[in-house]
């Protein structure tokens, strides 16, 4: 489904996804992992915010997962049901190029 995502014709941006690079794996309900993967991410969440010093971001994981969950799912569930998406994104945040 994500490589699905990349494929999709959007207004030219300047950001390409290339679905050739999407890669993953099924993890398995009762798999055994060291220690806590939720602190795990939330650990390399801040050291990305503190290297990149971005300041603009939240602060907890969880909480960017719930953005990018709402962000998408107008349109996974339009690729779910085989229709077109026709909503556009204007960017909130300060960038600049």
């Amino acid at each position: 489904m994500i490589k699905d995502i990349c494929k999709t014709d959007v207004i030219p941006d300047g950001l390409v996804f290339d679905s050739k690079s999407v890669k993953g794996q099924r993890i398995k309900e009762d798999a055994d992992y060291e220690g806590d993967n939720t602190s795990d991410r939330q650990t390399l969440w801040k050291a990305f915010l503190n290297k990149g010093e971005i300041q603009h971001a939240p602060q907890e994981l969880s909480a960017v997962a719930k953005e990018i969950e709402q962000f998408l799912i107008k349109p996974l569930d339009a690729i779910k049901k085989d229709q077109k998406f026709r909503r556009k994104w204007k960017a909130p945040g300060p960038w600049k190029l």
